[in-house]
């Protein structure tokens, strides 16, 4: 079981800087520490040298009042450029003369526009007090009109990061604003689907915004926009840098004003995957070693958690690492967009074939993913291996004839292990085609022990739950177990064999006495506390939210936590009886 300190994250910062020291000396010439980002615009690496732009000044943070940036290219061809994060064209800003950059140059139409693309009882706050930079994105003026690749480098004026945002990551992530706010594109606006959905939905005229339609609420690659993301990661100089595509993510919690991303890196923005170690030593991979390469990461600002106590969901993931299921690593990291303070999230590792194939060893063309009954990863013949897994619901795994066959298809301590906890910490906002994600190798490789056909299950979104909004379907005594017996008929199944009975019984036991022993888990709650709480109340700031609120949902999650473990065993109990009667 992982140790989790109040310090983690400085040690952390301080043993990434170490792994990743001679990854970012090779990699200089093509980040913008080196004073030639690339932008999501277009591959940098692939721009020759005649359109490259040169920064004087590289992307950090700069405790003068103010600084003075050239832009300069070697082909001596004009250079264009924009501070609203938008694309330079032909008709942009030139670039003549020195630029000089103060904290009162920061852009702030984005929060204002976004302002009106939200629900009505939402907002997002204009608050020159919040911590702002200010984006640079320029490019070359070709003789023919049409502009070269985009680079995009970001400043804090008259800032310290490091002072500021104390073993915290600090993320930029730059955006042309017609991807985000376009009536019939921008993934961020309402727009047209919205107008659409309401024209034909008297709903939303009541004030129900829970079931609306937007161009927020889209999926799918169609849905995805190109961005250049930069990291400070517990420095006031540039760490990483990268073009890259980012997606909103989460369902319902869209409707939020503080959205959540998923970022994407590949060959089409320049950038085919990431190779920076992102969680230092807390994500590691087959052998042990920490994960250093990603093609995606999610930056998630707390779900159905997002304007209470946002940690939730990291804190219990991190928790439970020692289980027989897959989890997410996460760290704690600020956003600003376009410039913007965007809040705090929990930067974590996002579920694909290429987690599989870091964590498990297992080759990602081999991987099998479904998440809630649809495929995720594989091929649309691997329908039929998820056909095979369900249709166990419908026999009986009491018969030990049937149940080694079951034996045979699922890992049965991973799906014990997955259950007993989502038993424990009463996730309501579950069931298996919800919030459930189940993988397997397709066919068996010799050299992963994981590569055996068998289904394996994947922690994720476990915020709707321990207490939260003090709901009666969240407190200690609401029996789950009744819930899951009704709606998971996998699980109701696998309940009939006595053997699978056991296993999870012994792991709530295990759960009561080791992960969510009551003097344990609530220490922890309080000490990631102390960690977030400065960082919570800057996002309240930023989304007229409470910080009150958030310290409530502390005290719902720390009272479930000390009456729960006598609750679900009793539960349990009583359920066994009742099936085993009816055997």
């Amino acid at each position: 079981m992982k140790s989790i300190s109040l310090s983690r994250w400085i040690c952390i910062g301080f043993s990434a800087l170490l792994i990743a020291i001679s990854f970012l000396v090779g990699c200089q010439s093509s980040t913008a520490s080196s004073a030639t980002s690339a932008s999501a615009a277009s591959s940098a690496s692939s721009a020759d040298v005649e359109t490259a732009v040169t920064f004087s000044v590289e992307s950090g943070a700069y405790q003068a009042q103010s600084i003075d940036l050239t832009l300069s290219s070697s082909s001596g061809l004009p250079i264009v450029y924009t501070t609203d994060g938008s694309l330079p064209t032909a008709s942009s800003v030139r670039f003549d003369g020195a630029i000089s950059i103060d904290s009162s140059d920061t852009n702030r139409a984005l929060i204002t526009r976004l302002n009106n693309e939200i629900p009505d009882f939402r907002a997002i706050v204009v608050d020159d007090s919040l911590p702002t930079a200010t984006v640079i994105r320029a490019a070359v003026l070709r003789p023919d009109g049409t502009v070269g690749p985009t680079f995009t480098n970001t400043y804090f004026v008259d800032e310290d990061l490091v002072q500021m945002f104390d073993s915290i990551m600090v993320v930029s992530l730059v955006v042309d604003p017609a991807n985000l706010l376009d009536y019939e594109s921008g993934i961020m606006a309402k727009g047209a689907i919205y107008d659409e959905h309401r024209a034909e939905n008297e709903l939303l005229s009541n004030g129900n915004q829970h079931d609306v339609q937007a161009n927020y609420t889209q999926k799918g690659r169609d849905w995805e926009r190109e961005a250049t993301i930069e990291l400070f990661d517990g420095s006031n100089t540039l760490s990483y840098e990268a073009p890259c595509g980012i997606r909103l993510r989460g369902r319902v919690s869209r409707i939020y004003a503080q959205k959540s991303f998923n970022v994407y890196f590949k060959d089409s923005y320049g950038t085919k995957k990431m190779e920076y170690p992102l969680f230092g030593d807390i994500a590691t991979s087959s052998n042990g070693d920490p994960v250093t390469t990603y093609k995606s990461f999610c930056l998630r600002s707390g779900g159905n958690d997002t304007e209470l106590l946002r940690y939730r969901d990291s804190l219990l993931q991190e928790t439970l690492g020692g289980y027989d299921y897959a989890t997410q690593a996460s760290r704690p990291a600020i956003v600003f967009l376009n410039g913007e303070f965007y809040g705090v999230y929990s930067l974590a590792e996002k579920y694909s074939d290429s987690y599989i194939e870091s964590h498990y060893g297992v080759d990602s063309k081999n991987v099998v993913m479904f998440e809630d009954g649809e495929l995720d990863e594989g091929v649309d013949e691997d329908q039929a291996l998820y056909n095979e897994l369900i249709e166990f619901a419908e026999r009986d795994l009491a018969d030990e004839t049937t149940w080694n066959e079951f034996n045979n298809v699922v890992d049965v301590q991973s799906m014990a292990d997955y259950y007993a906890t989502q038993l424990f910490i009463g996730n309501y906002d579950f069931d298996e085609t919800q919030n459930c994600r189940i993988w397997r190798a397709r066919d068996p490789e010799e050299d992963s022990a994981y590569a055996d056909g068998r289904w394996r299950w994947m922690l994720y979104d476990t915020e709707f739950s321990t207490g939260l909004y003090g709901l009666q379907v969240t407190q200690a005594d609401y029996d789950t177990m009744k819930q899951y017996l009704e709606i998971c008929p996998l699980f109701a199944a696998a309940m009939r064999n006595p053997t699978f009975r056991e296993l999870v019984r012994s792991r709530i036991i295990d759960l009561s006495q080791n992960a969510f022993e009551p003097t344990r888990i609530t220490t922890l709650f309080d000490e990631w506390w102390v960690v977030w709480k400065p960082w919570i109340n800057l996002s309240c700031k930023r989304f007229a939210t409470k910080i009150d609120s958030a310290e409530q949902s502390l005290t719902f999650a720390k009272d479930f936590f000390a009456r729960r473990a006598d609750c679900i065993i009793d539960f349990f109990d009583l359920h066994v009886a009742e099936i085993a009667a009816q055997s």
